[in-house]
């Protein structure tokens, strides 16, 4: 299996327990201790625990966070597009693309090795492409990373982010 080595983020350095602003910023609901409010740049957010998605390894960069949760951009109508929210530091989220493992711009044979590698019933297979927006002067270019998709067992609530070991998709794919 395909291991990838990066220099440890700027997250990671600091520390792996969450920032006394972000403590600040995460709470438990005083009647719920099952539900994590999260107020960041993009607005408030509520999980329930049982949403997480844990990520033993951690995302590429950010190998110390491995608690996670998926929710809708707030004022997008067409919600094509989500957030994967970091749960241990509430600054960090990615815009994501999912998918399932038939809707993927990834071809069958290797969302069916994906599945196999990760001994994933291809039924509970989801996909999530980081998605980057780049505002260049009058034209804003949105492409996601077709090559390190994150894989998700939605069974079991767990991911990671893999690398594909072959080079026929981008890391800025087009959309």
């Amino acid at each position: 299996m395909f291991e990838h080595n990066m220099h440890k983020s700027e997250y990671e350095r600091k520390s792996s327990l969450p920032s006394e602003e972000a403590l600040k910023t995460m709470s438990e609901t005083q009647d719920n201790p099952d539900v994590i409010q999260l107020k960041n740049q993009l607005g408030e957010f509520e999980f329930h625990r049982d949403q997480l998605l844990t990520f033993s390894n951690g995302i590429i960069g950010f190998t110390d966070l491995q608690e996670f949760a998926i929710a809708n951009i707030p004022g997008d109508e067409d919600q094509q597009f989500k957030i994967l929210q970091s749960i241990e530091v509430p600054e960090l989220s990615f815009i994501v693309l999912p998918t399932s493992g038939e809707t993927s711009p990834l071809e069958a044979e290797d969302v069916k090795e994906l599945a196999t590698n990760f001994s994933i019933d291809p039924k509970d297979l989801a996909l999530l492409f980081i998605v980057t927006i780049r505002n260049m002067g009058s034209v804003v270019k949105v492409t996601m990373n077709a090559r390190a998709p994150i894989v998700l067992d939605t069974d079991k609530k767990t991911g990671r982010q893999y690398i594909l070991p072959n080079q026929k998709y981008s890391i800025q794919h087009e959309l």
